[in-house]
This record gives C-alpha cells, sequence and structure tokens, in this order.
C-alpha cells in the first residue's frame, strides 16, 4: 500500500466493524469463500462471481462516500476529543508498548509502558527476548481509546511507523480532510495520542527496592503483554479451541480416544488463570482484550525429588504404598469407567475396555517389581510385615536354598494373584457400587496369565 487514502480505507474495511466498508468487506470476503468450494455446480459459480463483482463495485463506491462522511467525522471526532480531553488536563497519550504498566494494575490510570525490542536471550529464561516474532501491544488510560490502539498497531503492521508516529507519518489523513486547517487541527488532535511522555511510574505499580552497595535500586516488574499472547494462543491451541486452530483441536480429539495423529499433542496440566480485567478487557490493553482478559500461569511448584527406591517391607501387601501410588489415576479412571457402564448390560466392548484398564495397572505392576528384583539380592531375609508369597516374587534371585525351593513351586503365584484381586476390589469400591468375590476372582485370572509369562522372561534371562 502507497498512498494514504488506500491505508485509511484497509484499516476501516478490516477493523472498524460498524464501518458499511467493514460490512461490504466482510460480505466479500464470504463470498471469495463460497467460491473457493470445490463441489461449487459451474452455473452457481457464475452467479456468485457476478455477485462478487457487484459487490468489489459497490465497495468501490462506497469508499468514495466514506472518504468524505464516515472517514471524515471519525477523524474529526479523535481528534475534538483528544484536544477537550487535553484541555481539561486529562490523558490521552498511547503508545505500542510489549509490557502494558496497566496490566500490573488495571486502575493505573497512566499510559506509561515498555516497549522492549532488545536483549540477549538466555535459554534458561521464558521472557519477551525469547520470543521470535515479537506481538506488540497498545498501551492507553482508557479502553475508550483502543480503536486509536488499533490504529496506531495497524500503522505499525503495514510497517508505516516504527515506534510513534511522527507529522510526516499522519500525512495519510491529508486526503480526507476538506480542508487544510481541518488537517492541521486533525494533527494537533492525533499528536495528542501519540506523543512519548517522560516514563514514570505510579503508585499502584509494584515495586522492589534491591540493595546496592549502600544504596537502593529500585525494580519495578511489569507483565509482559507479547509474551502472554504467544503463550495464550498456545494454550488455546492445545486446548483444541476452534478459532486458534481446527488442527489442533483434531489433535486432542484423537489423544482422548487413544488414536494416532500426525502432529505432536502439547497439553499443559495444572494451569492457574489469573482475571486482569472484570467485563472491559479492552481497558488494559488492547491485546488483553483479545485474551479476555486471561493470563496463564504455570505451575512453579519445586521440584520432586526422587526416593531411593527401597522394598516394601513394611507393608503386609506390595500392593500397598510406592505401588498403590503409582497406580492411582489409572485406578481412578477405570472406577470412573465402571460407575458410568454400571446400569449397561455388560457386552464385549465394555468388557475389552475393562481388560485393557486392568492390564495397564498390571504394567505399572511389573515395572514396579522389575525395579525391586533389580536391588541387591538377599533383602527378603529381613524382618517385615511382608509376606512370604510376595517376598518370594519380589527378591528371585536370594542365595538362601530353602527360599528357592519355596520359590521353586510356585504356590506363591495364586496367593499373589488373589491378593491382587482383593486389593483391587477395595480401591475400586463406591457408595454406589460394591465388588463381590467374584470380580476379585475375575482381577486375579487376568494377573495370573500375565504372571506366569512374566516368571518364564526372568527364567530366560538368568
Amino acid at each position: 500500500m502507497s498512498d494514504g487514502k488506500t491505508i485509511l480505507f484497509e484499516f476501516f474495511e478490516t477493523n472498524i466493524k460498524e464501518s458499511q466498508l467493514f460490512k461490504l468487506r466482510s460480505k466479500i470476503e464470504k463470498k471469495l469463500k463460497e467460491l473457493d468450494k470445490k463441489n461449487l455446480k459451474e452455473e452457481k459459480r457464475k452467479e456468485k462471481k457476478e455477485e462478487l463483482k457487484q459487490l468489489n463495485q459497490a465497495l468501490l463506491q462506497q469508499r468514495e462516500k466514506s472518504k468524505k462522511y464516515e472517514i471524515r467525522d471519525w477523524l474529526e471526532d479523535k481528534a475534538n476529543s483528544a484536544i477537550r480531553l487535553n484541555g481539561n488536563k486529562k490523558e490521552t497519550n498511547m503508545s505500542l508498548s510489549t509490557h502494558p504498566i496497566k496490566l500490573t494494575h488495571s486502575s493505573i490510570s497512566g499510559a506509561s509502558s515498555i516497549l522492549f525490542n532488545d536483549g540477549v536471550c538466555d535459554a534458561k529464561y521464558l521472557s519477551t527476548a525469547s520470543l521470535s516474532i515479537v506481538e506488540l501491544d497498545v498501551g492507553y488510560p482508557d479502553a475508550k481509546l483502543a480503536p486509536l490502539g488499533k490504529l496506531l498497531l495497524f500503522l505499525h503492521n503495514e510497517k508505516l511507523i516504527d515506534k510513534i508516529p511522527t507529522i510526516a507519518d499522519l500525512d495519510i489523513f491529508r486526503p480526507f480532510a476538506k480542508d487544510a486547517e481541518q488537517y492541521k487541527k486533525w494533527i494537533r488532535g492525533f499528536s495528542l495520542y501519540y506523543r512519548i511522555d517522560t516514563l514514570a511510574s505510579h503508585f499502584l505499580a509494584k515495586q522492589i527496592y534491591f540493595p546496592v552497595n549502600n544504596d537502593y535500586h529500585i525494580i519495578s516488574p511489569l507483565a509482559s503483554s507479547s509474551l502472554d499472547q504467544v503463550i495464550y494462543k498456545k494454550i488455546k491451541c492445545s486446548k483444541g479451541d476452534k478459532k486458534i486452530s481446527k488442527e489442533c483441536q483434531k489433535s486432542n480429539e484423537q489423544r482422548r480416544k487413544n488414536k494416532y495423529h500426525k502432529d505432536i499433542n502439547i497439553w499443559y496440566p495444572r494451569l492457574a488463570v489469573l482475571k486482569v480485567t472484570r467485563s472491559n478487557h479492552s481497558n488494559a490493553s488492547l491485546l488483553n482484550g483479545r485474551r479476555l482478559g486471561e493470563r496463564y500461569l504455570f505451575p512453579s511448584t519445586p521440584p520432586q525429588w526422587n526416593s531411593t527406591l527401597k522394598p516394601p517391607l513394611n507393608y503386609i501387601s506390595l500392593f500397598r504404598g510406592e505401588y498403590e501410588y503409582k497406580v492411582k489415576d489409572e485406578v481412578k479412571s477405570l472406577q470412573k469407567y465402571l460407575l458410568k457402564i454400571k446400569d449397561k448390560k455388560p457386552n464385549i466392548h465394555i468388557r475389552n475396555n475393562v481388560r485393557r484398564n486392568i492390564n495397564w495397572i498390571i504394567d505399572t505392576l511389573f515395572n514396579y517389581v522389575a525395579e525391586i528384583q533389580r536391588l541387591k539380592s538377599g533383602w527378603s531375609q529381613e524382618e517385615g510385615r511382608l509376606k512370604e508369597s510376595h517376598r518370594l516374587w519380589l527378591d528371585p534371585y536370594c542365595q538362601d536354598e530353602l527360599f528357592q525351593a519355596k520359590r521353586a513351586t510356585k504356590v506363591w503365584q495364586d496367593e499373589v494373584c488373589l491378593d491382587f484381586g482383593l486389593w483391587l476390589n477395595k480401591k475400586l469400591e463406591h457408595k454406589e457400587m460394591l465388588f463381590v468375590k467374584i470380580n476379585s476372582d475375575r482381577w486375579a485370572k487376568i494377573l495370573r496369565g500375565r504372571l506366569r509369562e512374566f516368571e518364564r522372561d526372568l527364567e530366560v534371562s538368568q
């Protein structure tokens, strides 16, 4: 785009929803999508092309009307507002920013914000400097200035301005003024919006006094709206938001069904949402309005130390303690599924689903048992509450002859499997759902078959 008229037309057609230009442009975009349909019949295609031609002609005609009326009136109104507010000593200035001060506290009246576009990226930290493409925000003292913030951002995105418009940049308004006097007034008014004041903090802004030698250095932490915007889009994508990405939505759906999808699926657990504003989200900043006032916070809990693996000597059953903790999510998931289908007549689909869930629990059991079996052999000879049958499984390399003779009988396998069935019954019980011996026998039978295979593999490895 080269001339001021085209730039202002484009702005109104894409940003000012109440404009007649915007409405016509929307109809044209809709018609183009209709023409993109592959199964459109030729007769219908010709009809829509003719409609599109008429809409384009109507848009050209509307541009001539808007130039003299709605665009001129809009510029006149905004310039008059700035002059009037300035006369009443009200703040009007706004600026492109990455860190709008009102994200710190939405009641801050000042528009002082930081445009951070230079810094060293440190891979250890997630910051504005980490972004390959920085989406700028607009800081302003009042949400009523949001449309002018859109214009400022539009001019920057069109590479017409770098940071703050100069008088030369505002030359794009000239074709819409009825005379030189009106144009001068517009320049005066818009210069009150787009100006650089001395940066200043605010009593509602957060401030940290950091000791340096025998003095203090003040630090004022500001939220990065540009970074928030990238995080917001990525998380919305991971949630399958239709407005963000249909492909992300599809991959999420496939993950929930445990099915394949060509893309990597990413989701973020334990997120917190910080609401910056209540009703008018644009009050804080332009991008905050697009985020509906939401800022996502990742969990910052300290890392969990990996405990030293020990045999479960302090428990009667190996299914208590650490193993019980490892499978709590799988057991809870199975319990929810059984509650959901408890009133339904059993069928092969339900039985397969239940068996699949049991096998997941057993997979974790075998992984846990394999870890215990890799411990230094002979620990089973120590004192403790653990059943003998469970010791026989967990300490296969014990050198005690009597221990190995008992293990070779494989009688211990039946008790281990029965204990598994009783333990799982107890964990699955719910006030709306009770389990009987036939259920525990079913769980035990599933483990019994797999335990034999597990032992055969162990013998082969020896």
